[in-house]
C-alpha cells in the first residue's frame, strides 16, 4: 500500500459523508461555518488537491531517486579502470596509493582491516567507521581520484571513457543527479507538510471537521437514530 494511501482514504470518506449530509437536506444546518456544507466542499477540493500533489512528487521522487541509483551504479566499475590503467603507466607508486585511497572510500573499505577487539579487554578500543558512502561523499571521492590522475602527465589513456574530459563530465553527472534527487526530496517533504495540515490541523483540518460533523449529527437526530448511523461508521484516521 503507498504511504499516501491512507490519507486520500480520508479524503475519499470525507466525500462519502458530505453525500450522506447532503441528503439531509434543510435539517444539515449548523451554526459552524466550517461544517456548513459550502466549506466542507471547498475543504474537499484542498485536500484533494494536496494528496493529489504528494502523489506527483513522490513519483518525480521515485524517479530521479532511480535515475540517480543507476548512475551511481557504474561508479565502482568506473573506478576500477581508472585505477587499473593508472597502475599500468608505471606512475609513482606513492600516487597510485593516493589514487587506491580515494577507490576505497568510495567502495567503504579500509586500507587494513579491524583486528577483532580482544573480548577479555574491559576497555576496547573505539574504531571509526571508514564506510564514507553517501552520495555526496561519493562524489568528493570520485573528484579526489580524477584531481590525482589529472595533474600526472602519465595518465594518458587512449580510451575515451577513462580520458579526464570524459570523467569530469561523468562527475557533472554525478553532481546533477544528485542535486536532482535532492531538490525532489524537499519537494516531496514540502507537499507532505501541506497535505498534515489541510488534513490534520486541530482547528480546520479535514478529520477534525469530520468528526466534528459527525458529532453535530449526534446532537441533532440522536445517538440511535438512523441519521447517526449513515455516518457514525464512515472512519477517520489522524495519521500526520
Amino acid at each position: 500500500m503507498s504511504q499516501n494511501t491512507g490519507h486520500a482514504i480520508n479524503a475519499g470518506n470525507f466525500e462519502q459523508l458530505i453525500s450522506v449530509l447532503v441528503s439531509f437536506g434543510i435539517s444539515y444546518n449548523p451554526t459552524a461555518v466550517g461544517l456548513k456544507l459550502v466549506g466542507m466542499n471547498s475543504k474537499l477540493m484542498a485536500a484533494n488537491g494536496v494528496v493529489g500533489d504528494v502523489a506527483a512528487k513522490l513519483a518525480t521522487q521515485d524517479s530521479v531517486d532511480a535515475d540517480r541509483e543507476y548512475l551511481f551504479d557504474g561508479l565502482p566499475a568506473r573506478v576500477t579502470q581508472i585505477i587499473g590503467y593508472y597502475n599500468s603507466t608505471g606512475a609513482d607508486p606513492n600516487r597510485i596509493e593516493d589514487a587506491r585511497e580515494f577507490q576505497r572510500k568510495i567502495l567503504g573499505k579500509r586500507a587494513t582491516p579491524i583486528v577483532p577487539p580482544d573480548p577479555n579487554d574491559p576497555n576496547p578500543p573505539k574504531t571509526i567507521s571508514s564506510a564514507q558512502t553517501t552520495f555526496t561523499q561519493k562524489i568528493e571521492h570520485f573528484d579526489g581520484l580524477v584531481e590525482v590522475v589529472n595533474i600526472d602527465s602519465l595518465y594518458d589513456p587512449n580510451e575515451v571513457e577513462l580520458k579526464v574530459v570524459t570523467l569530469n563530465a561523468f562527475s557533472t553527472q554525478l553532481h546533477g543527479a544528485n542535486t536532482a534527487s535532492i531538490n525532489a526530496g524537499t519537494d516531496t517533504a514540502t507537499a507532505r507538510i501541506a497535505r498534515d495540515h489541510e488534513l490534520y490541523d486541530p482547528a480546520t483540518g479535514l478529520v477534525p471537521v469530520a468528526l466534528r460533523a459527525k458529532e453535530y449529527v449526534k446532537a441533532l437526530f440522536g445517538a440511535s437514530s438512523p441519521q447517526y448511523n449513515q455516518v457514525k461508521g464512515i472512519k477517520f484516521r489522524n495519521i500526520a
